[in-house]
C-alpha cells in the first residue's frame, strides 16, 4: 500500500501539470492537494512500517511540493527539516545534501544574504569532510546568490572556483561555459573563446563519447556563436552556425529524445571517492527555444548580409507564434506548472520585442526609418504600464528602443531630439542607473532573481558603462553631434548667455572624449571581466578610429599618411564588409580614408574601380527611392570619381559626376537646412520637441514613461 499510495501521489501531480494549460488553475490546485494527501496518508497511517530511508524520502517530496507547488513556505521548511533529520541520523549523504538544498532555496525566496551563507557554510562543511563533490556544487549555488547580490564577488569566486584542484571535472565544465556566457553578456568575447576550449576538452576528455549530457554541446556552440558574432568574425561564425545545422539535425532525427520541455537538464557527476554519481538538475532551454535562440543570434551575425537576417528574423517570429499557440492549447510534451507556463509565455513575448528591434535596425541600414513602427506593439503596451512581472522581463529592453529613436530623429537632422534619447540610453546603461535609486536592495535582488528564472540574464549582471555596447554606440554619437553642433554654435555667441552654453557644449564633449579614450584604451589586468568588448571587436575599432580622425580633421586640418598596420586592417575591415554589405557607410568610410590618406596607387587604383562599380549600381535606382544616406554616400562618391577624371584628362565624365553630385546635393538642400537650424543648444531641464510631420516614432507620453522608469 505504501507504494501504492506514493505511486498515486506521483499520479496526481502529473494530472496537475497537465491540467495546467487546458483547464486552468483551479484543477491543478486540485490536483497538488491530492498528491499532498496521498503522502500524508502515508506518514500517518504506515509511519511504522516505513524504513527510515523511505520516511526520509517522503517527508522530502512532501516539502518539495510544498514549497514548489503551495506558498505555505513554513510546512516546507517544517517537511524537509524532518527528511533531514531522520537523513543525518541514519547518515544518508545524499538525502541529507538534497534536502539542504531545498533549504537553500528557501532562504533564496526570504533571505539571500541568510543564503548565501548557508551554502558557504555548507560548502565548507562537504569541503572538511573532504566530500569535494558536494562542496563544488553549493559553490556554484553561492554563486547564484552573489550574482544578484554582489556581483563582483560572484565573479572572484566562480574565477577561484575553476581553479580549485579538486574541483569535479563535469562541474569545472560547466562553471568554464558559465564564465564563457558571462564574458559574452559583460566583457570580453575573444576570451570566451578560449574558455569554451577548454570546457569542450573536458566534456569529451573520455574521447569521442562525451561524458555530458548533448545539451552541454549546445550550450557550447551557441556561445561560441555569439561570440564570434560579437567580434565581427562571419567566416568563424559561419563555420559554427554550420556545426549548428548539423547538430540540430542529429538531434532532430532522433526526435530530441535527451530534451525536456521544461528545459530542465540532468548531469550525472560522479564522486571521486565512491563507485556512485549524483544528479545535478538546473534549467536552460528546450529544444523548441534552443532553435530560436539559434535564429535569433544568426540573424543579428548576417545584419550586413543585404536581406539574408530578415529572412531568418521571420522564420524565428514564426517559431515563437507557433509555440505560443502550442502551449496555450496544452500541447507540451512534458510537465509544466502554471508558473512554468506564464514564465514561458512572457520569455516569448520578451524574444518578439527583441526581434522587432533587430528588425527596425535592419530596415534603418537600407534607409527604411518608416521601420520604426515596428516599436509601437511595446511602446503602446508600456505607456499602457506593464504589470510588475511584465516591467521586470521587458525593463531591459527600453535601452534598445531608446537608441532606435535617437538613430530615427539623427537621420531626419533633430539634433535635439537625437542627443535627448541619447542621453537618455546613456543613463540607462550607466555604471549607476538612476532609475533603480527608488527600489529597496530587496526590490532590486527579487527583480533579478525573477529575470534569471526567465533566462534573460539580470539586472544585476547585466554589464553596465564601458562594458555596454548601447552605453559606448550611444557615446560615440553624442560626441559626433556635439563636435557638430560646437561647430555652428561658435559661429553664433553674441551674449554672455550663449557663452555658457557653448561651455557647457565644450564641458560635455571634454567628458565623452576623455571617457572614449579610457573605454578603447587597452587593458593591462590579470582580471578578464575587467577587460570590455571594444579590443575584440576590429569594426568597433575601426569606427571609432575614423570618427576621431574625422573630427580632429575639422579642428586641426587634413592630416596624410597611413601607417601600414592601420592600412592593413582597413582593407580587412572592407573585406568582412563584403561588396554587397548593408553597413553602407562604414563601407564608404574605410574606402575614403583608403583613398585620401594611403600612398599605395595599387590599392587606392582597387577603390577607385570599387567606387566607380558602386555609383554604376546606384545609379540604376530610382533617386526618389534612394534613402538620404545613400544619397550622401553617392555625393562623395562622385566627388572622387570627379577628381579622378580630371587627373586624367576626362573631361566629360568629369563634368557628369559633377552633374550628378549637383543633383543629390539638391535633394539634400531641405534635409541639410533644418539641420543647421536645429542646432540650437537647449536648457537642461528642456524635453525638445521633434519637428517632424511624417515617418515620427511611436509617441510616448513623457509623464507615463518616466512614471513606468521610476516604478
Amino acid at each position: 500500500m505504501i507504494s501504492y499510495y506514493i505511486g498515486q501521489s506521483d499520479r496526481f501531480v502529473r494530472l496537475a501539470y497537465q491540467s495546467s494549460t487546458i483547464t486552468g488553475l483551479e484543477n491543478h490546485n486540485k490536483f497538488i492537494i491530492l498528491a499532498i494527501k496521498m503522502l500524508l496518508i502515508v506518514t500517518k497511517k504506515y509511519k511504522a512500517k516505513l524504513k527510515p530511508k523511505q520516511e526520509s524520502i517522503v517527508y522530502y517530496r512532501l516539502g518539495k511540493l510544498y514549497l514548489i507547488e503551495t506558498t505555505n513556505i513554513h510546512k516546507a521548511e517544517e517537511y524537509i527539516n524532518k527528511a533531514l533529520d531522520i537523513a543525518n541520523f541514519h547518515e544518508f549523504k545524499q538525502i541529507r545534501f538534497y534536502c539542504e538544498l531545498l533549504l537553500a532555496q528557501i532562504l533564496e525566496t526570504t533571505n539571500l544574504k541568510l543564503c548565501a551563507n548557508y551554502v558557504f557554510s555548507k560548502g565548507q562543511y562537504y569541503k572538511q569532510k573532504g566530500d569535494h563533490v558536494y562542496s563544488n556544487l553549493f559553490q556554484l549555488l553561492r554563486i547564484k546568490s552573489l550574482i544578484v547580490s554582489d556581483c563582483a564577488t560572484a565573479l572572484v569566486v566562480l574565477q577561484g572556483s575553476i581553479l580549485d584542484p579538486n574541483l569535479n571535472d563535469s562541474i569545472k565544465c560547466l562553471c568554464l561555459i558559465y564564465e564563457a556566457n558571462l564574458h559574452c553578456y559583460r566583457g570580453s568575447p575573444d576570451i570566451a573563446i578560449k574558455l569554451l576550449g577548454e570546457a569542450e576538452q573536458l566534456a569529451y576528455r573520455d574521447g569521442d563519447n562525451p561524458i555530458m549530457p548533448v545539451q552541454i554541446d549546445g550550450m557550447i556552440l551557441l556561445c561560441r556563436l555569439t561570440a564570434y558574432s560579437n567580434m565581427n568574425m562571419v567566416a568563424e561564425a559561419e563555420s559554427c552556425r554550420k556545426l549548428i545545422s548539423n547538430y540540430i539535425k542529429a538531434q532532430t532525427e532522433e526526435g530530441w529524445k535527451s530534451w525536456n520541455d521544461n528545459g530542465i537538464v540532468r548531469v550525472e557527476i560522479d564522486e571521486l571517492d565512491h563507485d556512485t554519481t549524483i544528479p545535478f538538475l538546473f534549467r536552460w532551454l528546450n529544444s523548441d527555444e534552443f532553435v530560436i535562440t539559434y535564429y535569433l543570434i544568426t540573424g543579428s551575425t548576417y545584419m550586413s548580409h543585404d536581406g539574408y537576417s530578415e529572412k531568418v528574423f521571420d522564420r524565428c517570429l514564426q517559431m515563437i507564434s507557433d509555440q505560443k499557440k502550442r502551449i496555450s492549447n496544452g500541447g507540451s510534451k512534458s510537465l509544466l506548472s502554471p508558473r512554468e507556463v506564464a514564465n514561458r509565455m512572457l520569455k516569448l513575448r520578451y524574444l518578439q520585442f527583441v526581434i522587432a528591434f533587430y528588425k527596425t535596425w535592419i530596415g534603418f541600414l537600407k534607409g527604411e526609418y518608416k521601420k520604426i513602427t515596428n516599436m509601437n506593439v511595446f511602446m503602446n503596451e508600456n505607456n499602457s504600464k506593464f504589470s510588475s512581472e511584465e516591467y521586470s522581463c521587458f525593463k531591459p529592453l527600453l535601452p534598445l528602443i531608446y537608441y532606435m529613436f535617437a538613430a530615427f530623429y539623427q537621420d531626419k537632422g533633430d539634433i535635439q531630439a537625437a542627443k535627448y534619447y541619447y542621453l537618455k540610453v546613456r543613463t540607462m546603461t550607466s555604471s549607476n542607473m538612476s532609475q533603480e535609486t527608488k527600489k529597496s536592495p530587496e526590490q532590486i535582488i527579487n527583480t533579478s532573481l525573477f529575470q534569471l528564472q526567465l533566462g534573460i540574464g539580470c539586472d544585476a549582471l547585466a554589464a553596465k558603462g564601458q562594458f555596454n555596447e548601447l552605453y559606448v554606440f550611444s557615446s560615440i554619437q553624442l560626441y559626433i553631434l556635439l563636435e557638430f553642433q560646437l561647430t555652428e554654435i561658435k559661429q553664433n555667441v553674441s551674449n554672455v548667455k550663449d557663452q555658457q552654453m557653448l561651455e557647457d557644449h565644450v564641458n560635455l564633449k571634454s567628458e565623452l572624449v576623455q571617457e572614449l579614450r579610457n573605454i578603447f584604451k587597452a587593458k593591462q589586468t590579470s582580471n578578464s571581466f575587467a577587460v570590455n568588448f571594444t579590443g575584440s571587436n576590429l569594426m568597433l575599432t575601426i569606427t571609432y578610429f575614423l570618427v576621431n580622425d574625422i573630427l580632429s580633421e575639422t579642428q586641426e586640418g587634413d592630416k596624410s599618411g597611413i601607417e601600414p598596420s592601420l592600412e592593413a586592417s582597413f582593407h580587412t575591415g572592407l573585406k568582412l564588409l563584403g561588396k554587397k554589405t548593408t553597413f553602407t557607410l562604414m563601407h564608404f568610410l574605410i574606402s575614403n580614408y583608403i583613398l585620401t590618406k594611403s600612398s599605395n596607387m595599387d590599392q587606392k587604383e582597387r577603390i577607385s574601380e570599387m567606387v566607380k562599380e558602386q555609383v554604376a549600381q546606384n545609379g540604376l535606382k530610382s533617386p526618389q527611392s534612394t534613402p538620404d544616406l545613400s544619397k550622401i554616400i553617392r555625393v562623395m562618391l562622385l566627388k572622387h570619381l570627379q577628381k579622378k577624371y580630371h587627373s586624367v584628362g576626362d573631361l566629360q565624365n568629369a563634368k557628369m559626376a559633377e552633374l550628378q553630385s549637383s543633383y543629390y546635393y539638391k535633394c539634400l538642400q531641405d534635409k541639410f537646412k533644418f539641420l543647421f537650424e536645429n542646432t540650437r543648444y537647449f536648457d537642461k531641464g528642456d524635453i525638445p520637441v521633434a519637428k517632424i510631420n511624417s515617418e515620427s516614432p511611436p509617441t510616448t507620453s513623457d509623464s507615463v514613461e518616466r512614471k513606468q522608469l521610476d516604478r
